[in-house]
């Protein structure tokens, strides 16, 4: 993705109101986007994220960048409003990768030492878990029949990736900033609901909030694996 992120920890800061109280803030601006994440009490973590060749082209520093943009902002400006800087500022550049595999001998890739797309999806600490319980599966699978190992693996890996590229499409195409918010409404829709049984919107929250218990990695299937193996075996 090239892109970099700026960021640093507020204290004192303003929460979003009612029920979004708990929220991530997403703000987004011409030449890239704000995160703020509460944290505790009235502490966040605040950073910006733009393209690397954006941010190489201005003279500013990262830092200033940062203090620039924010003041563009109009939701995290408000919520910073009495909040004074707690920590100093942390950087990070062209983040984004994929495994070339997923699995070896006595090993599988899971969470972010399989792949990391960008940090506008909060999937870390929840994909991790949700993948590594549908790997448990999985590998108790394998071991009732070593025989499928592969077969096994294969499948899971092959979801995880299918899923990275679903991930990756629609982040490629949210840094694209001639696109309405319905334009990312109706992409998130595709890939969480086809069905359209929610509005665009819902599904667009589901989508950047985390995951979305629909995909085929959730959903790995072995049995017709199995079936052939245990066929194989009577035969």
């Amino acid at each position: 993705m090239r892109n970099v992120a700026v960021w640093t920890y507020f204290d004192n800061c303003h929460r979003l109101p009612g029920d979004e109280w708990t929220n991530i803030l997403i703000e987004g601006l011409e030449e890239g986007w704000f995160w703020a994440i509460p944290i505790e009490k009235g502490n966040m973590s605040v950073g910006y994220v733009t393209r690397s060749e954006t941010a190489s082209a201005t003279d500013k520093s990262l830092q200033d960048l940062f203090n620039t943009e924010r003041e563009r902002t109009t939701r995290l400006k408000e919520l910073l409003k009495d909040a004074h800087q707690a920590s100093g500022f942390r950087t990070a550049r062209d983040w984004s990768y994929t495994g070339h595999k997923f699995y070896g001998n006595g090993w599988v890739l899971v969470g972010d030492s399989a792949a990391f797309v960008d940090p506008l999806f909060s999937t870390g600490v929840a994909l991790a878990t949700l993948a590594a319980s549908v790997l448990s599966k999985v590998i108790h699978k394998i071991l009732d029949n070593p025989e499928i190992e592969q077969v096994a693996l294969q499948r899971y890996a092959d979801a995880y990736r299918s899923f990275f590229d679903e991930i990756r499409v629609f982040v490629e195409r949210f840094y694209d900033r001639t696109r309405h918010k319905e334009f990312y409404y109706s992409l998130a829709q595709e890939l969480v609901d086809p069905e359209k049984k929610n509005e665009p919107s819902k599904d667009f929250v589901t989508l950047i909030s985390g995951l979305s218990g629909q995909h085929a990695l959730f959903n790995i299937d072995l049995e017709d694996i199995q079936l052939d193996s245990l066929t194989t075996a009577v035969s």
